[in-house]
């Protein structure tokens, strides 16, 4: 009876941290698409400081584009300049939530057991001979036999093949 509650709950815990390996993978995949807008965006903004110094007609579908209407030069460039570091900043907070997602995704792939060493040690104390005597043996880890892979990291990579992500 305590081995099938055991089974269950390890059943449980793998398919909860699936959906959660699944739900980051989906996430990092938005983010990263998140930072390829942003970056083209931020480009064509550039062209357009480039193009206003140059004193070239700008592009009106571009202007349209960033919601913003014919206007004076200098208006225009400093609108331009403002969102320029807007987007510059919203790519810098996505790199990092994507940091922050590998991490979680790291994590799941180590084993939980021996944080992905593939050994545990333990530490004893030997209190004979009126002297105290610390003993450490290393041990292959039992969850994951040496490899410091969780079960669900061949799942993950799987994931992250299918989404073609280049992350590890």
């Amino acid at each position: 009876m305590v081995l099938k509650l055991n089974t269950l709950r390890r059943d449980m815990n793998s398919t909860i941290l699936r959906e959660e390996a699944l739900r980051t993978v989906q996430e990092i995949k938005d983010t990263i698409s998140t930072i390829k807008k942003l970056e083209s965006e931020i480009e064509v903004i550039e062209n357009l400081i480039l193009e206003l110094d140059e004193g070239k007609k700008l592009n009106e579908d571009y202007l349209n584009s960033l919601g913003l209407s014919p206007l004076p030069k200098i208006v225009l460039k400093l609108r331009l300049k403002g969102l320029e570091t807007a987007k510059k900043s919203s790519v810098i907070e996505q790199k990092s939530k994507l940091k922050t997602k590998k991490g979680i995704l790291e994590d799941l792939i180590k084993c939980p057991t021996c944080n992905g060493m593939g050994n545990i040690t333990e530490r004893t104390y030997d209190r004979s001979d009126g002297r105290i005597t610390q003993i450490i043996k290393t041990n292959i880890c039992i969850e994951c036999k040496g490899t410091g892979k969780s079960e669900l990291s061949d799942y993950i990579m799987d994931l992250i093949k299918l989404l073609d992500l280049k992350l590890f």
